[in-house]
């Protein structure tokens, strides 16, 4: 057997074996956590910085450790990897859900720590103590392969998460697996320190070795590696914040981003030579404008642009800033302390964009400043140009910058008067022209800051929110999502994220009547209409409480929504609830918990579950379990109804899986607005209704637009779901 591979082996499997325990328990723990929290996009990155902050605490314990001794090294360490198999396998805590609505933060965190703090600390400590050990074991070598290695570990598990571990079992399996995997890393890690032990010299001459080492880096190159490290963080996490709020927040898409993120890393220390700047540097200045372009136009479809924008902006911009580390690394006997001010700079990073900007931030900013930092830190890092401006340059540069200047102030200033079609588009356009002039003009000056200087005013519009060419009425965040409330051409529309949830017109012989999904014409509004005369209504998700409108004298409806700010807009800028001919009740609760919760209340004539945030699809609130407590709140022969439009799933399959095994009915409605329709505010509208009742559920499927369930079955359970198989094509 070779020899090196004898020598190298435990250390790599030591490493290779915690990269992948804790790449593997992010994902299984934040699918745990989603239910709770209603399905929440802010729920992964809630768990990214608690990541990152333990992540952080277990680097500094590993600088402090490496100086001790080395039989202080084996009991210290010993007693960090063996403590947490006193808590396995990992398990949330049992939770109130008023607490995880009213504090989700603090909520999230209070569950993280108890299901896997200590655990993930400990795996934390693992890889910059494994290199300091293979140093011993082999001076002179270069341990920051290791460093690649570990992050093949961790991509490794990214892949076989959603791939492989997820699809075999639930999550109870899942947790025995990796407490089972967890007894492994002990045991091997237990190994190896009692060989570092038997491989340490004196004391002597350990500090005869620390008298020779070379001196440290300065601040200021230790300030370069957190700062490089926390802008690949926050490009990181505004980026899976960015996807999932329109698509869904899944176990998939969380691990993708990731493990684009850790490929850079794998790419920028794993190479002798790292790839060249300038070309990392023009890939980076392409994706951050294209990145910015497609939040202009508002892109999210079709689902393979918008993905590949998004991830390969991730790509480039994560690659720079990791390549920018692995070329000012410092000598392996600075190691520790190297990993300890990247992390911790990951770690601010992430805090910024998790824990501060929903607070300071009415929109996810993040994303777009994220994009334009990369852009100032391309130009304020790089070469200087040398030659002085020539005439040309110059006049370009000015113009870019007139026309930038004077463009936004006209988009700002005149924007709520425009109603001529051309001109709205040449709004829309403007951000568009000025990098294309700012291009032209980096080009023909050769000097960079003045493209960011462009970028820089595109951020402020987009921030601003002028690019979506209507007046803005209200805009808020909260830990649920971004919420605006729009004003245009006599219509108030309620937007989350990019996407509408509802509509009332304000002037006009339609004032006060609901538009979009909720027009008097379509399946929900006849659903309405169908109630008994004394009928009981239930719905998961408020928006603009539009169907309040369709109730009578008698009639009551509770809804349930997860996030207060959607209940407080909703009775603020919206007049449904506040002109109801019926009684109205919202109650503040994740759809499902809440009908659980009153459960022992009256039964519902009506149910519908019409909750998304943005696009994305709450995936728990479409299981067979979620499906089961909602037949549980129904009245005999009642209706339940999912509003299922969306942009990139089909989710029929999906109930009409559940519905076969609860014996339920169901007829798929396609309402489809005519051209009268469309001007008086409708869109189309996919909803599936379902009832015990088979002569109910078949005069749904007789209906215009109407037509039976699809033969086609998909079954979501809690422990799992396939959301690649609901794809639309």
């Amino acid at each position: 057997m070779n020899r090196r591979i004898v020598i190298v082996g435990p250390y790599a499997t030591s490493i290779l074996l915690s990269a992948f325990l804790l790449f593997v328990v992010q994902p299984m723990i934040g699918r745990a956590l989603l239910p709770v929290f209603g399905g929440a996009p802010a729920v992964w990155n809630m768990a990214m910085v608690f990541f990152q902050v333990l992540l952080l605490g277990g680097y500094a314990y590993s600088h402090w450790l490496v100086d001790r001794p080395a039989w202080q090294q084996l009991l210290c360490q010993g007693l960090v990897v063996l403590a947490p198999l006193l808590l396995l396998p990992p398990a949330l805590p049992e939770m109130d859900p008023a607490l995880a609505v009213a504090a989700p933060v603090r909520q999230s965190f209070l569950a993280l720590a108890w299901a896997v703090g200590l655990p993930f600390l400990a795996l934390s400590t693992n890889a910059s103590l494994v290199q300091r050990w293979y140093l011993r074991r082999s001076p002179g070598d270069n341990p920051y392969w290791l460093y690649a290695a570990s992050n093949g570990g961790s991509a490794a598990a990214l892949i076989a998460y959603p791939l492989i571990i997820e699809p075999l079992g639930g999550l109870s399996w899942q947790s025995r697996w990796w407490a089972g995997a967890y007894l492994l890393f002990a045991l091997v890690t237990l190994a190896l320190l009692w060989r570092d032990l038997r491989l340490a010299r004196t004391s002597a001459a350990v500090v005869a070795v620390k008298a020779s080492l070379p001196p440290g880096p300065g601040w200021r190159q230790k300030a370069g590696w957190a700062l490089r490290a926390g802008l690949a963080s926050s490009l990181l996490l505004s980026t899976t914040m960015q996807i999932t709020t329109d698509v869904a927040a899944i176990p998939l898409l969380w691990t993708l981003t990731l493990l684009v993120y850790l490929l850079t890393f794998m790419l920028a220390f794993g190479q002798q030579r790292p790839a060249p700047r300038r070309l990392l540097a023009l890939a980076t200045v392409v994706g951050a404008s294209l990145g910015l372009v497609a939040m202009v136009a508002m892109l999210k479809h079709p689902l393979a642009l918008f993905m590949g924008i998004s991830v390969g902006t991730l790509f480039c911009g994560a690659w720079l800033c990791h390549s920018d580390l692995a070329r000012s690394a410092p000598a392996p006997e600075h190691l520790t302390g190297f990993f300890l001010w990247v992390t911790l700079g990951g770690a601010v990073g992430g805090m910024l964009n998790s824990l501060l900007a929903p607070q300071l931030l009415t929109s996810v900013a993040e994303y777009p400043l994220t994009l334009v930092a990369l852009l100032w830190l391309i130009t304020l890092s790089g070469p200087a140009a040398r030659r002085p401006l020539g005439r040309p340059a110059t006049v370009a540069l000015v113009m870019v910058l007139a026309l930038a200047g004077g463009g936004l102030l006209w988009a700002a200033g005149g924007i709520a008067g425009l109603e001529a079609l051309v001109l709205r588009q040449l709004v829309l356009l403007m951000p568009l022209l000025v990098l294309a002039l700012g291009a032209a003009a980096w080009l023909a000056s050769r000097r960079a800051w003045a493209y960011a200087a462009c970028m820089s005013m595109v951020v402020l519009y987009v921030i601003d929110g002028r690019h979506l060419a209507s007046r803005i009425q209200f805009q808020d965040r909260s830990f649920f999502g971004v919420i605006r409330v729009l004003e245009s051409r006599g219509e108030r529309v309620l937007l989350h994220g990019t996407t509408v949830h509802g509509s009332e017109r304000i002037s006009g012989p339609l004032r006060g009547k609901p538009g979009v999904y909720y027009h008097e014409d379509g399946t929900l509004a006849q659903l309405m209409r169908q109630m008994p005369a004394n009928g009981r209504a239930g719905i998961v998700g408020l928006g603009t409480g539009a169907l309040a409108h369709y109730l009578e004298p008698g009639q009551r409806l509770v809804y349930y929504d997860i996030d207060p700010l959607v209940v407080r807009i909703a009775d603020e800028q919206f007049t449904f609830l506040r002109q109801t001919r019926g009684e109205v009740d919202v109650r503040i609760a994740d759809g499902r918990l809440g009908l659980q919760r009153d459960r022992d209340q009256d039964l519902f004539d009506l149910l519908i579950i019409d909750a998304f945030s943005s696009d994305a699809i709450p995936t728990h609130l479409l299981t067979s379990e979620a499906l089961a407590t909602y037949v549980g709140r129904l009245a005999p022969n009642g209706i339940l109804a999912f509003h299922i439009s969306n942009q990139f799933f089909d989710l029929e399959p999906v109930i009409a899986g559940s519905a076969q095994a609860l014996d339920l009915h169901g007829a798929r409605v396609d309402w489809d607005p005519d051209k009268a329709q469309k001007n008086e505010g409708a869109a189309r509208l996919l909803t599936v209704v379902l009832s015990p009742d088979p002569v109910k559920a078949g005069s749904w499927a007789r209906s215009e637009g109407g037509r039976p369930l699809t033969a086609e079955r998909l079954l979501w359970t809690d422990d799992h779901i396939d959301l690649l198989a609901a794809l639309a094509e």
